[in-house]
C-alpha cells in the first residue's frame, strides 16, 4: 500500500503541468438495475497505450469514494467494488456490473500516460429501476354523454417515467374537450361523447422499457337520437284482414324503453313492435312511438305514420280460348275479372311488355278483354292481366300457345363421302308442337322415324336421294326435303387421303431426297 501510494504522488508530482485534459466524453451514462454499465473514455484502443495509474472515484455526498485505483501491476479495489469492476488497462475504461439505485451520481476519472500527461473527467451514471405495475385507474366507466366528465389517472413503478395515452394505435394529445396534466398522469375528457369510449391504455417508460397498462373502456351512456318508426309492408294504403307490423328503434345505451301511441293517445302495448293482425278500417289513424332512456333521463319521438286500411282486390281471373290455336285460322278472346274489390283500372302485358292494340288485335275501352283475329305466330306467349285500386293490385296469367308449321325443313350433313365412311344426316323444322320426322330412301320409306339418319359404313349401294318428312299432328301439315348423297371411290375426295395414298406419297418424297443427295454429291466432285 505505501509503495502504491508513493507511485501515485510520484506521478501526480511529474505530471502536474499536464492536468486538465479532458478524459471522458459528454454523459450521462444510463443502466438498468442489477444490470451492467461501461464508462467509456476519449483514449483510443492501443496496444502499445499504457496508463501509469488510472483512478475511477464516485462523489458521494460525503465526499469522494474510491472505486478502483489501478497500477500496471496492482489494482486496489475496495470491498464495496469488489467482483463488480473491471478496468480497461489500455483505454481506462470502467465496467460497473450488479448496478443499484444507490450508484447513481457523478463518477470521476484521473490517468496518467508513461510520458507523464493527465487526462481526467467526470460523467453522470442514472441507474434505472425497470418500470412495472402500470394501472390506468378512472374516476366512472360508466359516464352520461354531454353530462360527465372523465378522468383517468396512469401510474407506474419505476426510475424517471414519462406518460403516454393512446386511444387503439393513435396517441392522445391535449386539445379540444381532451386535457393531459400530472407530467401526462391524468386524462380528462369533458362533455365526454359516445365516440370516447375507448378502448384507451397508457404507455409508462423510461429510456430502457416501456409497459402498458390494461385497456380502459367507457359504457358511455347516450341517447335516446334518431327514433324512426317503420311498417311493414311499407304503404299509406293497406287492405282488410291485412296483418301489419310497426317498428320502432332508436339509437340508445342503455337500449331505450319504446311506448306506442294512436291518435295522440298512449297505448297499453310496450316494446320495439306493434303488431295489428287482421286489421279493420276502424284501425286507421296516425301511429308514433316514445323512446325513453332511464340512464340519461330523456325522451325522444318519432315521427307520426298515417295508416288508411281499405278493401282489396282478390280472385283476379283470365280466360281464354280451350281449344288449340292455328296461325293464320283461329281467333282468341281473352277475358279478365276478379271475384272481390272495386277495379280502378286494368293493364294488359304480353310477355312483359304492354300489350298495345294492332290490325289483329283489339282492347275493349274497359280494358277488361282482349281480341286476336285471326292470331299468328307472333302472338304466342304469356299475357298478364293487372287490376289495381287505391290499396291493392292482383294479377291473372294466360299463356296462349299458336301451332304452326313445319316449315323451313331442312337436312344437314355431306352430299359426297368415301365409301366406308360415317354418315349422319339431321333433319330439322321450324314447327309448334314439335315436328315428328319420318325419312325415305329413293322414294322408298324407311323404318327411321328420328331427326337424325346414319349410316356407319357407306356403300355404293347408299348413293341416292334421301327424304325427310316433317310433320305437324296440330296443324295436319307436313313439309319434306330431299338430300342427294352420293358414295365415292376411297381416296378420290379432296383432302381426304386414303391410308396408302398417304403412304405412297412418304415414300415418293424419301425416293426424291436421296435422288437430289446423289446428284448434289456427283456436282461437288466435278467440282474438285
Amino acid at each position: 500500500m505505501l509503495d502504491l501510494i508513493c507511485v501515485l504522488t510520484l506521478v501526480l508530482l511529474s505530471s502536474e503541468c499536464c492536468v486538465g485534459q479532458q478524459a471522458l466524453p459528454p454523459g450521462p451514462v444510463s443502466g438498468m438495475l442489477a444490470g451492467n454499465v461501461t464508462f467509456p473514455t476519449n483514449s483510443p484502443q492501443s496496444p502499445a497505450q499504457q496508463f501509469l495509474t488510472i483512478t475511477w472515484t464516485f462523489k458521494s455526498s460525503i465526499g469522494p469514494v474510491p472505486v478502483v485505483s489501478s497500477l500496471p501491476t496492482l489494482n486496489n479495489i475496495p470491498a464495496a467494488y469488489e467482483g463488480r469492476v473491471t478496468v480497461n488497462r489500455t483505454t481506462g475504461s470502467l465496467e460497473l456490473r450488479q448496478l443499484t439505485l444507490s450508484d447513481s451520481g457523478v463518477y470521476a476519472v484521473n490517468m496518467v500516460t508513461e510520458k507523464g500527461v493527465t487526462l481526467t473527467g467526470e460523467t453522470n451514471l442514472d441507474v434505472y429501476a425497470p418500470v412495472s405495475e402500470v394501472t390506468a385507474t378512472a374516476n366512472t366507466t360508466s359516464p352520461v354523454e354531454f353530462n360527465d366528465t372523465v378522468s383517468v389517472t396512469c401510474s407506474a413503478r419505476g426510475s424517471k417515467l414519462f406518460f403516454k395515452w393512446l386511444n387503439g394505435t393513435s396517441e392522445i394529445v391535449s386539445g379540444g374537450r381532451v386535457s393531459l396534466s400530472n407530467g401526462n398522469r391524468t386524462l380528462t375528457i369533458s362533455s365526454i361523447l359516445r365516440y370516447d369510449s375507448g378502448p384507451l391504455y397508457c404507455n409508462a417508460s423510461n429510456v430502457f422499457m416501456t409497459r402498458r397498462s390494461v385497456n380502459v373502456t367507457f359504457d358511455v351512456y347516450f341517447g335516446p337520437d334518431n327514433a324512426v318508426m317503420t311498417t311493414v309492408p311499407q304503404n299509406n294504403l293497406y287492405t282488410t284482414g291485412s296483418n301489419l307490423t310497426l317498428s320502432c328503434s332508436a339509437l340508445s345505451n342503455p337500449p331505450a324503453e319504446l311506448h306506442w301511441a294512436f291518435n295522440g293517445n298512449l297505448l297499453v302495448q310496450v316494446g320495439s313492435q306493434l303488431k295489428l293482425d287482421s286489421t279493420l278500417e276502424s284501425q286507421s289513424g296516425n301511429y308514433s312511438c316514445w323512446a325513453y332512456n332511464s340512464k340519461t333521463q330523456r325522451y325522444k319521438p318519432s315521427g307520426s305514420s298515417q295508416i288508411t286500411i281499405l278493401q282489396k282486390i282478390s280472385g283476379a281471373n283470365l280466360t281464354g280460348p280451350s281449344g288449340p290455336m292455328i296461325a293464320g285460322n283461329s281467333s282468341a278472346n281473352l277475358t279478365c275479372q276478379a271475384k272481390a274489390g272495386h277495379i280502378d283500372s286494368r293493364e294488359w302485358l304480353k310477355n312483359g311488355k304492354t300489350l298495345s292494340p294492332s290490325d289483329t288485335v283489339t282492347i275493349s275501352a274497359d280494358k277488361s278483354s282482349v281480341s286476336i283475329k285471326p292470331v299468328q305466330v307472333s302472338d304466342s306467349g304469356e299475357y298478364l292481366c293487372k287490376l289495381t285500386n287505391r290499396v291493392s293490385n292482383d294479377n291473372a296469367v294466360y299463356k296462349l300457345i299458336v301451332s304452326y308449321g313445319p316449315g323451313n325443313v331442312k337436312v344437314d350433313g355431306k352430299r359426297a363421302v368415301e365409301v366406308g365412311t360415317r354418315v349422319e344426316l339431321k333433319c330439322s323444322a321450324e314447327s309448334v308442337p314439335s315436328a315428328t320426322f319420318s325419312w325415305a330412301f329413293n322414294d322408298t320409306a324407311r323404318n327411321v322415324i328420328t331427326p337424325e339418319y346414319i349410316i356407319d359404313h357407306a356403300t355404293y349401294k347408299d348413293t341416292g336421294r334421301y327424304t325427310c318428312v316433317a310433320s305437324n299432328h296440330v296443324t295436319g301439315l307436313n313439309a319434306s326435303f330431299v338430300h342427294t348423297l352420293s358414295v365415292k371411290e376411297e381416296g378420290s375426295l379432296p383432302g381426304e387421303l386414303s391410308s396408302g395414298a398417304i403412304a405412297g406419297i412418304v415414300i415418293g418424297v424419301l425416293v426424291a431426297i436421296v435422288i437430289i443427295a446423289v446428284v448434289v454429291k456427283k456436282v461437288m466432285k466435278k467440282r474438285k
